[in-house]
């Protein structure tokens, strides 16, 4: 049985798969780059976790100048890569939601892919995830102007996540300013406006974030998604 994210078996709870579908099927990385955008998810949560200089340590020595874009990847880097996406997807980072507090989303897109992020503060106020959601763009979707992808980042978000959020006190936080305008975008496009109602059936409030404070930006952007 699933109840809130979680599931009930044998007496046990245990985590639902899909939260960390997201971050499961995240694999390695092979530049530079990619390394970077994994190392940036991480860095927002490393207070939590423990010995997490030493752990990436394989990785982050891998980013040196003098060593070549192409990264050369051992058992070693491996075994710090696939550490860290566990931790992820572990305690303190993860966990239940909490039905007395208001919920943050932080969504994102680009023209491969779009993902979400549930998160609420925890008891000392420091972010903890409830559920990653991220999925490949359609060919159509792909002809969408920006503006659209990033709306429809938001929109997914929702309904993957709306199990927690109905009915509750929602911060959605983008990287893309013209969001904090949507009614009046609306009357430009019939798709923005279709969105936009279903927008209304939730409270929510849009603030923009810079993109170096985007948590979302590296789901969509996970080697997995150039397949």
């Amino acid at each position: 049985m699933k109840l809130f994210g979680f599931v009930v078996r044998e007496g046990a709870i245990h985590c639902d798969p899909a939260k960390v579908e997201a971050v499961e099927r995240w694999k390695r990385p092979t530049n530079k780059t990619q390394l970077k955008q994994f190392l940036g998810l991480l860095n927002f949560f490393h207070r939590h976790i423990a010995h997490h200089a030493t752990i990436a340590a394989p990785l982050t020595d891998i980013l040196s100048k003098n060593k070549p874009d192409k990264l050369q990847w051992t058992e070693k880097e491996n075994t710090a890569f696939v550490t860290l996406k566990h931790k992820l997807m572990e305690k303190p980072i993860l966990q239940p939601p909490n039905m007395e507090k208001y919920y943050k989303i932080y969504a994102d897109a680009n023209t491969v892919a779009i993902s979400g992020v549930l998160m609420q503060s925890g008891e000392n106020e420091d972010d903890h995830v409830i559920s990653y959601t991220s999925r490949k763009l359609t060919p159509a979707e792909k002809r969408y102007p920006i503006i659209e992808l990033e709306l429809l980042s938001i929109v997914h978000a929702l309904k993957i996540c709306h199990q927690y959020i109905y009915m509750k006190e929602i911060e959605v936080l983008s990287d893309h300013r013209p969001l904090m305008y949507l009614n009046s975008l609306a009357k430009h496009r019939n798709r923005l406006m279709r969105w936009i109602l279903i927008l209304q059936n939730y409270n929510l409030k849009v603030t923009y974030v810079p993109g170096k404070s985007q948590i979302a930006d590296a789901l969509t952007r996970t080697p997995e998604m150039y397949e």
